[in-house]
C-alpha cells in the first residue's frame, strides 16, 4: 500500500499505520521513522483506538466509517435525516475533504468522532455508567492531537446545560483517560513525538500570533458560553467555533511561514477540523427551520430564534 511507505504523498497515513505495526511487532509505539523524518502527531490513545484498522488493510475504511457513525449519531440525536443529509453534502462537496481522505489523513475521522460523541451526550439518557463510558471514549479521541485535550472542559460546559454532576463526571473521566494515554507513553518514549505540535506552533506561528489567538479563543468561548442552550445546534456551534478560532491563527501563521505559497500551505488541513462540527450545527438548525413550515426560524423552536442560535432564557 502506497500509504505505508516512502512513496506516500503524505506522512499522515504512515503516522497512523507504522506505530501500530511497530507495537504489534514487539517494538515501541513510537519507534518508527516516517518519510522525511517527520514526527508522529497522533497520540497513543487515538492510535490504539484505530489499531484494528491500522494493522490491517482496513485503514482505507477509517474515514468512511467515522462519517457513517457521525451521520447515524446525528440522525438519532435530532431525529432528522435531512439534517444529516446536509452535513453529508457539505462535507462531500469540498475538495479538501477528498484530498484528506485520499491521502489517508486522520483529520476527517477524529473531527467526525467529536461530532458523534457530542450527539450522544446531547440525546442519551444520562446515567453514571453512560457518562463514564462516553468520558473514556472522549478522553481517547482527544489524544488525536496533544492540543485537543483542551476540548474536555468545553464538552463538560455543554453537558452542564443538561446536568452539572454528569458534566463533572465526564470531565474527570475524560481527563483521567487522556492523562493515562499520554502519560503512560510519555514515560516510555523519549521524546514523546505528539508534543512536537507545540514546538512547531511556536516556530511557525510566532509568540505574538499565538497570544492573539489564545486571547480571541478565550473571548469567543466566554461569549458563546453565555448563549449556550441545550440544543445540539448550540453545542456543535460552540465547540466548532472553539476549534476554528485558534486554528485560524495557526493556519495563517503556517501560510506566512511558507511565504504565502498556497502550494506548500498545510494550514487548510487545520481549518478543516472545525468543518464537521459547524456543518452539523448548520444542518441541524436548517432542519429545525424547515420543520417550521414557513414560520420564522425561531418559531420553529418556540424561542424567537434564541434557542437555535444558543441564547439562554
Amino acid at each position: 500500500m502506497a500509504w505505508e511507505g516512502k512513496e506516500s504523498p503524505s506522512t499522515a497515513a504512515p503516522a497512523m499505520i507504522l506505530p501500530v505495526r511497530s507495537l504489534l511487532g514487539g517494538g515501541g509505539l513510537y519507534d518508527v521513522a516516517l518519510p522525511g523524518g517527520a514526527p508522529v502527531s497522533p497520540g497513543s490513545g487515538w492510535l490504539l483506538l484505530n489499531a484494528p484498522l491500522s494493522a490491517t488493510r482496513g485503514y482505507v475504511l477509517m474515514n468512511p466509517l467515522y462519517l457513517a457513525v457521525a451521520t447515524l449519531a446525528l440522525w438519532w440525536a435530532v431525529g432528522d435525516r435531512a439534517a444529516g443529509g446536509v452535513v453529508l453534502v457539505v462535507l462531500c462537496s469540498g475538495f479538501i475533504t477528498w484530498r484528506l481522505i485520499l491521502s489517508g489523513h486522520d483529520i476527517p475521522a477524529y473531527s467526525l468522532a467529536l461530532v458523534a460523541v457530542l450527539a450522544v451526550l446531547n440525546r442519551a439518557r444520562l446515567t453514571p455508567a453512560l457518562v463514564l463510558g462516553v468520558g473514556v471514549v472522549l478522553g481517547t479521541v482527544v489524544t488525536c492531537r496533544a492540543i485537543w485535550i483542551a476540548l474536555l472542559p468545553l464538552y463538560a460546559v455543554c453537558l452542564a446545560r443538561r446536568d452539572v454532576r454528569s458534566a463533572v463526571l465526564l470531565l474527570i473521566a475524560g481527563a483521567v483517560t487522556a492523562g493515562v494515554w499520554h502519560g503512560g507513553f510519555y514515560l516510555t518514549s523519549d521524546p514523546y513525538p505528539p508534543l512536537h505540535v507545540f514546538g512547531r506552533g511556536s516556530r511557525n506561528v510566532g509568540s505574538l500570533l499565538m497570544l492573539a489567538g489564545a486571547v480571541c479563543t478565550v473571548a469567543a468561548v466566554v461569549v458563546l458560553q453565555g448563549r449556550l442552550s441545550r440544543s445540539f445546534a448550540s453545542w456543535a456551534g460552540f465547540i466548532g467555533v472553539a476549534v476554528l478560532v485558534p486554528m485560524a491563527f495557526v493556519a495563517f501563521g503556517e501560510l506566512r511561514s511558507v511565504g504565502f505559497d498556497l502550494r506548500q500551505w498545510e494550514g487548510a488541513n487545520y481549518l478543516f477540523q472545525a468543518v464537521p462540527l459547524l456543518s452539523a450545527a448548520a444542518g441541524v438548525y436548517w432542519g429545525q427551520c424547515e420543520r417550521s413550515r414557513g414560520e420564522e426560524p425561531g418559531e420553529a423552536l418556540g424561542t424567537g430564534g434564541s434557542e437555535a442560535l444558543g441564547n439562554r432564557d
